[in-house]
């Protein structure tokens, strides 16, 4: 995700009206941690959006980091968790913190400007990078499958409303959804459009990705605890192996 997609009302209208899907995961991930022998410590949100899983995470006792490139969007992962710190850029911008776990869900992975696919191989390696040995990643992408999602939908309340088209073309290995916004501004409504593309993966790139940066225990999630994956999305967890000879360790956190 950059810092050309979801501007202002955009970004208003997806915290105001998409905020269930962090509530309704935070569960499922917070077991996930559990799982993984991890209570407390560190963890690195990608694309946190507006802060809901932000806020989960330093209610469950974390040190919660996001990472968010939409300017409007940070400022309202502050507003909405206040104990966090929120870095205003791309993930795919450097060196990430160093964390016991990575999350990077409503696949925020997917995202990529016209010009050039997400660098999904590097970015596993800078999370093999920041993570300590035996530390989680947590991800959802958009996967193949038979079909496409094309599709016209529309939701509207009191004060916005929003308007999406969604084309997949197969050849191109990507989603693109057209979104029209209105937002109420005083008397009258503002316009806004904005074009999304998001990457289509297969499941199996995605695990060797993993497994070249050094990540054992890849898993395919259909859920995250009792929240089922959307139609043609897929979750993987995985863990980081041992450290590689430059790497630092941060295993005494």
């Amino acid at each position: 995700m950059t810092g050309s997609l979801y501007r202002e009302d955009l970004a208003w209208i997806h915290h105001a009206g998409w905020s269930d899907f962090s509530r309704q995961a935070a569960p499922g991930l917070l077991e996930l941690l559990e799982d993984a022998g991890l209570r407390n410590g560190r963890v690195v949100d990608v694309g946190c959006g507006g802060g809901l899983w932000l806020l989960a995470l330093a209610e469950a006792g974390f040190e919660a980091i996001g990472i968010e490139p939409s300017p409007t969007l940070a400022a309202l992962a502050r507003k909405t968790a206040p104990p966090c710190e929120v870095l205003e850029r791309s993930a795919y911008d450097g060196v990430l913190p160093e964390a016991r776990a990575i999350t990077a869900i409503g696949e925020v992975l997917s995202y990529f400007e016209a010009e050039s696919r997400p660098p999904l191989e590097s970015f596993f390696e800078c999370c093999a990078k920041a993570l300590e040995e035996g530390g989680l990643i947590v991800f959802d992408v958009i996967v193949e499958a038979s079909g496409t999602l094309d599709a016209k939908t529309w939701w509207a309340e009191d004060d916005w409303a929003i308007l999406i088209e969604v084309r997949e073309p197969l050849e191109d290995r990507c989603v693109i959804r057209e979104i029209t916004t209105f937002r109420r501004v005083g008397d009258a409504f503002r316009r806004r459009h904005e074009t999304h593309r998001q990457a289509v993966y297969r499941p199996v790139e995605v695990e060797r990705a993993l497994r070249a940066a050094g990540f054992e225990s890849v898993l395919r999630l259909s859920r995250y605890g009792a929240l089922p994956m959307l139609p043609r999305r897929q979750g993987f967890s995985a863990r980081r192996g041992r450290a590689p000879a430059d790497a630092r360790s941060i295993a005494s956190r």
